[in-house]
């Protein structure tokens, strides 16, 4: 077995299933699928449970964190290479396939990711992210998101050679990029293979966030960034913060999230609907 797809969830009921039936619709059959609840109390647990597959394996434990979820993952994964997904995001029928195929055909490649398009709640299409080249400059991992974290597809030794910190809640996976990026080959498949669903935003979980990535900059920043550099890049992080604020009291900070995204086309559009149609009409349960 070439692959493990790792899926925590906690309290994802509204989305869940489809998420599930993206994995299973995979091109690239040989794989495993860890589930791990992470103590939900709606109908997850049950959605998961509803899922038939020899490949699926069901873990229910309480609530430990995604951080401890995410290295649980890594630790009981059997395949070469583990893959991350989201509860509420879904994949394009040939992720695995397109990523597995580019990492094997990249061997020195330590984790890669995909572009994606974007989704809100009801699977509306607003976009997409993650298309062009990724810069592994030491002074842009610290100024920008290096990876779309639920999009990687990485050698699980690597994973378990570079757990994820529980100190750095929120903003884990901008932690492990900056502290492995020097030893580490990072990729990316220019297409996008996966769906993020960009809900509606908690101002209070994006400034603690944005607080957490401060400190990840406060730590790696001297030694890779001058001194200007490290205050412009952190006062830059101040007024994003300040940004989000003030357009929150007039209930358009979801507006400042959009300003990332890339339009779609009127048939990306139509194509992003209509592979939702195709993944909610499966049927494994």
């Amino acid at each position: 077995m070439l692959v493990t797809i790792g899926l925590p969830f906690y309290n994802n009921e509204s989305t869940l299933a489809l998420a599930i039936k993206s994995v299973l619709m995979q091109t690239h059959t040989d794989f495993e699928l860890i589930l791990i609840d992470d103590g939900s109390t709606d109908s997850s647990l049950h959605i998961a449970k509803s899922f038939s597959d020899s490949r699926i394996h069901l873990i229910s434990d309480g609530n430990k964190g995604l951080i401890f979820r995410l290295n649980q993952i890594a630790s009981l994964a059997k395949g070469e290479y583990l893959a991350r997904m989201d509860g509420d995001d879904l994949m394009l029928p040939d992720r695995i396939e397109k990523q597995l195929q580019y990492l094997l055909q990249n061997r020195d490649i330590d984790v890669a990711d995909t572009g994606t398009y974007l989704i809100d709640q009801d699977g509306t299409p607003n976009g997409k992210r993650g298309l062009a080249d990724i810069n592994c400059e030491a002074g842009n991992i610290l100024k920008h998101a290096l990876l779309l974290h639920p999009s990687v597809l990485g050698k699980t030794k690597w994973f378990l050679q570079n757990p994820y910190d529980p100190e750095y809640v929120r903003a884990e996976d901008y932690e492990l990029w900056c502290r492995t990026f020097r030893y580490s080959k990072f990729g990316r498949v220019k297409e996008p293979l996966h769906m993020y669903r960009e809900g509606k935003i908690n101002v209070k979980n994006y400034l603690k966030s944005s607080r957490t990535i401060r400190k990840i900059v406060k730590n790696y920043g001297p030694g890779i960034l001058s001194s200007f550099q490290l205050y412009l890049t952190l006062f830059t992080l101040h007024s994003k913060e300040t940004a989000y604020k003030i357009f929150s009291l007039a209930n358009k900070h979801d507006y400042l999230v959009r300003t990332r995204n890339k339009p779609l086309t009127a048939d990306e559009q139509q194509k992003v609907k209509q592979l939702i149609d195709t993944i909610s009409a499966y049927n494994n349960i």
